[in-house]
């Protein structure tokens, strides 16, 4: 099992998706080390709109690897 704790960037990486190269590539070592889940750890969850909207941004994020 492998787990996404914590991902940032400066403005410039933002720009260059540096985040997203990161995560892939997490990915793609937890698939050749054949590791058969990836926790992406918490989401925003809509069943408690005023609880953590601060998520939805990276709730987004983690969902487009989906």
């Amino acid at each position: 099992m492998a787990f996404y704790w914590h991902n940032a960037s400066t403005k410039e990486g933002k720009h260059l998706f540096a985040p997203t190269l990161c995560t892939w590539e997490a990915l793609l070592e937890s698939k050749r080390r054949k590791l058969q889940v990836f926790d992406f750890e918490g989401v925003w969850d809509e069943r408690y709109p005023k609880l953590n909207q601060g998520w939805k941004g990276f709730t987004r994020f983690k969902e487009g690897f989906c």
